[in-house]
């Protein structure tokens, strides 16, 4: 099996099988310009599927590098369930989608703007739960001495 020679790894993630601990390694390569001048960056998952080194294509380093990600997140969806990343919640690999900019800026901006409201919301709500719950711990009575 073909893989990514070590000097060419830009990133590298363990993730772990829920039940059996067996490590899928997800590498990520550094991204090369081609003969025809796009940009191809390498990823592979090493453990699980195939482990083929496939590509992600961009118009310049860093566009090529961003699809490899969503490119990744898209090969583990089907088998997230079972995988956890530094012992955390099951599925949360750290692969999150991303806002694709080729349909547009206006579709681009209106879901960046959904994705911040829903995250202040989230995030007031948690503020909340915790001040309760420090407010009915204040009241308990305290039976040290």
């Amino acid at each position: 099996m073909r893989t990514i020679p070590p000097a060419r790894i830009v990133a590298r993630r363990i993730l772990r099988e829920r039940d059996t601990r067996r490590r899928v390694v997800v590498v990520v390569g550094t991204p090369a310009r081609r003969s025809t001048g796009e940009w191809a960056c390498p990823w592979q998952l090493q453990g699980l599927g195939d482990g083929k080194v496939r590509y992600a294509f961009g118009v310049d380093s860093m566009q090529a590098l961003q699809p490899s990600f969503e490119a990744i997140r898209l090969a583990l969806l089907p088998v997230r369930d079972s995988l956890t990343w530094c012992d955390g919640e099951t599925g949360g690999l750290g692969f999150t989608r991303t806002v694709n900019i080729a349909f547009g800026r206006a579709l681009s901006d209106r879901l960046d703007r959904m994705l911040e409201e829903e995250m202040e919301r989230y995030a007031r709500g948690t503020k909340a739960r915790v001040a309760a719950r420090q407010r009915r711990a204040a009241r308990r009575p305290s039976y040290r001495r």
